[in-house]
Order: structure tokens, then sequence, then C-alpha cells
């Protein structure tokens, strides 16, 4: 019942659909219609290792890959690999605002955003870079005009969610019911800012140093280089896709962060959602 949980749980329904497995957000009452045979037909159709791969990282020895083959891979040869069927991922922009009144809440939740362009799309890189600048760190515009100048929220980003069907942007805070409006108004003014003016250098090369130094913790040591790794092996990405995406964002223009501000942040363009309490409604 919380308004955070009610707000996400409702904007993947407007970006996706509610009939999609994107969108399809699970009740109290899914779990009472499952079944014992329900659970081992799913097990024996995903859980198994003739649909699994394994990703081995660190020290790695002849005799790791021995114990591995002999454990594991003579389980994993021993079944035939099961054939699965995938509902199809369906997007579409519903251009609705939703307003959905908890009483007695004291506070509303925000989500504003759209279905966009996904790791495997050519302006992904450039729109990693827009996002960050816009509200991807501490120190993001967003976060610098409803926060520090505000005062309207605690916190605030904007992120990209991505999966192997599709991708969404989703701007996200929390705010005091009588500064709904207001902060609604405050992403709208943010939005065409940054559509319409270009960033600055000094700007764009602050977010491109904290976006360095992102990628490099986030390869530090062997669980999160295997991590990396899986991520792209799900998206049918090699792991060279790391490389050559940090080098594009690290040649970011201040022209090409506004012709992609243009192309996917237009205000008119996204979902917006509110949860909670209006003080006008």
């Amino acid at each position: 019942q919380k308004i955070k949980y009610t707000a996400t749980a409702e904007f993947n329904k407007l970006v996706f659909g509610e009939q999609s497995l994107y969108g399809r957000i699970a009740v109290l009452s899914d779990y009472d219609k499952l079944t014992r045979d329900d659970l081992l037909t799913h097990f024996n159709n995903f859980i198994q290792l003739s649909n699994a791969y394994i990703i081995v990282s660190g020290k790695i020895t002849a005799d790791v890959i021995s114990l591995i083959n002999k454990h594991i891979g003579s389980i994993a040869l021993s079944k035939s690999k099961p054939k699965i069927s995938i509902n199809p991922y369906t997007t579409s922009i519903s251009n609705q605002d939703k307003y959905i009144k908890k009483d007695g809440s004291l506070q509303s939740a925000i989500r504003i955003g759209r279905p966009i362009i996904n790791k495997q799309h050519k302006d992904f890189d450039s729109l990693m870079v827009l996002n960050t600048i816009f509200g991807g760190f501490f120190g993001s515009r967003l976060m610098s005009n409803l926060r520090e100048d505000k005062g309207f929220t605690y916190g605030v980003s904007s992120f990209i969610i991505n999966y192997k069907h599709g991708a969404y942007f989703n701007i996200a805070t929390e705010v005091n019911a009588q500064n709904t409006q207001a902060a609604i108004d405050e992403i709208q003014i943010e939005l065409n800012k940054i559509k319409n003016v270009k960033v600055l250098e000094e700007e764009l090369k602050l977010v491109k140093n904290y976006i360095y130094g992102t990628y490099l913790r986030s390869f530090d040591g062997p669980l999160a280089l295997s991590d990396r790794f899986r991520s792209a092996k799900d998206l049918g990405l090699d792991l060279n896709f790391y490389a050559k995406s940090l080098s594009n964002m690290m040649e970011q223009t201040p022209q090409q962060i506004m012709e992609t501000a243009n192309k996917y942040f237009n205000f008119d363009d996204m979902i917006k959602l509110v949860v909670g309490n209006m003080e006008n409604k």
C-alpha cells in the first residue's frame, strides 16, 4: 500500500501494457492459485542446467575447469534443452496522466517517463550521458533544482531500466502533497532547458569523470566482472560492448547531448503518474 511501491507497479503497467510480461504485476490472489503441479512444471521447464550457462571469474586453473566439467557438465549434457516459448513484449506510449488517490497520505509519489531505446541502439551511449546530467547522480540537475533549490524532496532521480525486449526512462521522486504540481512543473522546466540550451563543457566534463569512475568500480573484482559479462550476454552483446560504450560516452559533445534530448526528452510524450494525495484534488 506504500505510495512508492504502488507508483512503481502502476508505472510499469502504463509503459508496457497491463497484459505484457513486463507490465504484469503479481497480486496476493495469484499466489493462492498456484498448485504443486504448477511449480513442478516451471522447475522442469526452466530450472535445469541444460538451459543454463556457467560463468567462472577469478583465479581459474585447469583443476577448476576439470571439476566443473566433472560435477556440473555431465548433468547438463544428460538432459535435452527445453523448448521455451516467449510471449511478445508489447510497448505503447499511453500519453495519459494518471492520479491514484491515497487518503491520509502526506506525500505524493511522482513517476514521469516513457518507453525508450535499450543498449542495442546507436543512441544509447549519448542517452546515458544525457540521463546522468539530468538526474542520474547526486549532483544532477533534478537534484539541484528539486532538493537543493526548492526543498521539495529528499531525493529525485532519473534512470533507464533495460530489459532484453524493451526499456523505459523514468523520473522518480516523492514530495509533500502540497508541492506535487510544483514539482511536476519544475521537472518540465528542466526537460525543456536541457533540450534548448547546450550543456556547458565544464558540466559535461564533470559528468564524464563521474561516469568513468563508476565504470571502473563496476568492473572491480571477479564478482563484478562476472556480473558485467552476464548482463551483456543476456542482451546478446559481447564483453567488448562496455569498452566501446565507455569510449562513445567520453566522446559526446554538447551538441550531441542536445540533439539526443530533443529526440527522447519531450514532456508531452511522457506518461505522468501521481500516487498519493494531491492538495488540489
